[in-house]
């Protein structure tokens, strides 16, 4: 299902041709997360659900800049959750940022969100790089000359070690869960080295390439993460699971939980990578 494919071309060609000092300007709201929006989360907001108005299979959608969930077809038979722009934040820097979206099948008889049936992101950095679930694989696109997504490789997890951990250690302190205090004294007595863009879909993108893992584990200050899991950790968790990777929400598969209508930007703790590191929290 190649959905939003357009809209990504468009959120490229807005990025790579504006001011990003401008795009990078602070609106005086904040969204239902908490996060201050920028005229770029807004406008990618915008340019994505234009597309969603045009798919009649899509019933509605959840979105980091909306309050709450919103309706367009009454027949269509998915959810689409989205994060127009993720690491945002960061676009006045010129670092790679990127947009996290996850197909969610609509129950009609608990009239709830199902399962996640389809992820992907697409990553605006040095090439503008999509990746997507098809069936049980996970495929990467590259957008071409011709403004065209073309297939460069299937993404696989499988038998990859790689001594990369992705978190921010300035928590240290805060995080709640004893076992990534312990497991970051490991890292750095076993030679790990510590990689972190502050972008999750660039820090995510480099764990599924390279191997590792990333994690934004509960904190004091965030007892239940800061990461969403509708739009950011499902979508995320789905295409790390179909690449032989593994997922945790500190205690079980992020996979297993489900999405609650009444909290659609409820937070959960992350953990994604190989089963190899994953494992060692377990």
């Amino acid at each position: 299902m190649n959905i939003l494919e357009t809209s990504f071309i468009q959120i490229s060609s807005l990025i790579r041709n504006s001011n990003n000092l401008k795009l990078g300007s602070i609106n005086s709201t904040e969204n239902s997360s908490g996060d201050l929006v920028k005229e770029l989360d807004i406008r990618a907001h915008n340019i994505i659900i234009d597309e969603i108005h045009k798919i009649p299979y899509i019933k509605g959608y959840i979105s980091e800049e909306s309050d709450d969930i919103t309706f367009t077809s009454p027949d269509g038979q998915y959810i689409i959750a989205f994060d127009p722009l993720d690491g945002s934040s960061n676009i006045n820097s010129n670092i790679s940022v990127g947009s996290i979206y996850g197909l969610y099948l609509w129950d009609t008889e608990l009239n709830g969100i199902g399962e996640i049936v389809v992820a992907g992101y697409c990553l605006y950095g040095p090439s503008t790089t999509l990746v997507r679930t098809q069936n049980e694989s996970v495929k990467m696109f590259q957008l071409n000359q011709e403004n065209e997504f073309k297939f460069i490789s299937n993404l696989s997890l499988n038998g990859k070690s790689s001594k990369i951990y992705s978190i921010n250690e300035s928590n240290y302190y805060k995080y709640k869960n004893y076992k990534v205090k312990k497991n970051l004294i490991k890292y750095k007595m076993n030679n790990y080295s510590m990689r972190l863009v502050g972008s999750m879909v660039a820090d995510c993108h480099r764990t599924l390439i390279q191997g590792g893992i990333f994690m934004y584990p509960a904190t004091s200050k965030d007892p239940e993460g800061k990461l969403r899991i509708a739009y950011e950790v499902m979508p995320f968790a789905k295409i790390f699971e179909l690449c032989g990777g593994a997922s945790w929400d500190g205690e079980k598969s992020v996979l297993k939980n489900k999405i609650d209508l009444d909290n659609i930007h409820q937070k959960i703790p992350t953990y994604l990578g190989t089963k190899e590191e994953i494992y060692k929290f377990t």
